[in-house]
This record gives structure tokens, sequence and C-alpha cells, in this order.
């Protein structure tokens, strides 16, 4: 007897979803054992100085507050140097392995709040990253980043770049409450901003103004951009 359109299309559709369970299970679909995430291609190369600002993220990031993670903000004006510096500390803590993850996400928007935190089912290869809910795959993210890690050892740091008023309630209610094994850094322009951001669940973390460089450091990177090496 003929099939008919119905009998089809449902065939296809079971076709569809045993593809995705066998792509899921493969080999190749296996989470990364260690990742970074962050665009360190932007990171500038004449990049230099800032070890006591990278001291005290990495302070306030060993804090253990209970069971949530820890949280440091770092707050400036604009072209100060926030981003580059989150930047500089994701390269500097995973080659010395503080972390086994690392997941950079733009929170200077709603949606690209959104898209960075559903990648991280994406980049670990979570199966709750074929759920076409986007409410779903935030929530699943959300679960995984609050799941106590199978390793000791594991941990996983979440940066949060140039957060804006307009994103900080989705970010309140998207970001893990628990799991001491996490570290997030946000990045934003105003101190009250990053005070509301760094305080949690009744714990207060820490915020950091970022200056513009000391002298030296100026004067370093104004001879490497220029092409030469300090004497100094």
């Amino acid at each position: 007897l003929p099939i008919s359109q119905t009998e089809l299309i449902v065939q296809e559709i079971k076709l569809f979803f045993a593809q995705i369970a066998t792509n899921s299970m493969a080999p190749d679909h296996q989470a990364p054992s260690r990742y970074n995430d962050a665009p360190v291609g932007l990171l500038s190369t004449n990049f230099t100085g800032r070890e006591r600002e990278l001291d005290q993220i990495q302070e306030r990031l060993i804090i253990v507050h209970g069971d949530s993670p820890s949280r440091c903000a770092l707050y400036g004006m604009p072209g100060v140097g926030k981003t580059q510096l989150a930047l500089k500390y994701t390269v500097v803590s995973f080659n010395e392995h503080r972390y086994t993850y690392i997941f950079w996400v733009s929170a200077a928007t709603v949606e690209k709040l959104s898209q960075g935190l559903v990648k991280i089912l994406d980049l670990l290869k979570l199966p709750d990253r074929f759920n076409p809910d986007q409410s779903a795959k935030l929530t699943a993210a959300q679960q995984w980043l609050e799941k106590e890690p199978l390793e000791s050892e594991e941990r996983w740091l979440l940066v949060l770049d140039n957060v804006s008023r307009h994103t900080l309630r989705d970010i309140r209610n998207h970001l893990p409450r628990t799991n001491s094994a996490g570290s997030i850094l946000f990045t934003t322009r105003t101190k009250d901003l990053a005070d509301a951001l760094a305080d949690t669940a009744g714990e207060r973390n820490s915020s950091i103004e970022l200056q513009t460089p000391s002298l030296s450091d100026a004067t370093r990177m104004l001879l490497r951009s220029a092409g030469f090496e300090e004497s100094f």
C-alpha cells in the first residue's frame, strides 16, 4: 500500500531525531577537556603592565562565599581598558590551569547575553543545544553552571563583558546562584552597576575601579607600539 503523506512526515521526523541522538553520542561530539572561549585574538599585542590589577582580580575570585560562585566587577570610563584587562586575565589564568573552562559573553544587549549563555551548551556539546526553545536552553546552561563538578580540580570562569543597565535584570535571572567551583568576572562602566553585579545573595564580593595606566605602563605601551623594547 502507498505511504500516506502524514506517515511520510512522521518517518522523516523520527529519522531527524535519530540522527540528532546518534550525532550527540559520537566521539567527536564529546565535551572538550579544557576550553577558553574568550576572544583572545582581540588582546592587543602591545598590552603591558596592569600586574597589580591582575592580582586584584585573582584575589577577589579565589574568595569562597559559601556555595555561591565568586564574583568580581571591573568598572571604569569607556576606553580605559576593561575588556583588554579581562582578556589578559583569561589568558593568564587559563595558561596557569586555574580554570578548566572559560566562557566569554557579551552583555551589551539582552539578545547578545542570551546568545552567549546558550553558546555554553554548544561548547560543551550538551544535548539541550538542540532544543528549539530558547528559554529552555537558557535554563539548561544555568543548571550546568550550578552543577557540582565531577572532578575536584574542575573550575569554570564566566566573563560578562560590557554589562549595561538594560541587561541587569536578565543577568540576575539567568546567572548561577550556587557552585563554589565557579567564578564570574564582569566589566561595566559605573560603580553602582558594578556593586550591584558583584554583591549577591547577601554576600559582599568586590568591585575594582580601573583607572588610566600609570606613567611607567603608558610609556612601555608607547615604546612597544612604536616597535621599541623598553630598556628600564
